[in-house]
């Protein structure tokens, strides 16, 4: 999940796993918001608690993305 390889799990990493799950054009604006969102203590950095929030939010995304890709 540390994309960037600087020890911890940032907005940007949020970023690229986005991209990197293939979910069209992520702008830095809907990185910050799904960061924001799962990171409840507000530090920067997401823990293992909010690393669960946000594998449950990516999951919903994925499977309701790929679902209109068949519809």
């Amino acid at each position: 999940m540390d994309k960037n390889g600087d020890g911890k799990i940032t907005v940007e990493d949020v970023e690229i796993l986005l991209k990197e799950m293939g979910l069209g054009f992520v702008s830095k604006h809907l990185a910050r918001a799904i960061f924001d969102i799962v990171d409840t203590n507000h530090n920067g950095q997401l823990d293992f608690r909010d690393l669960l929030a946000l594998t449950t939010l990516l999951k919903r995304l994925s499977s309701s993305s790929s679902s209109s890709v068949r519809s």
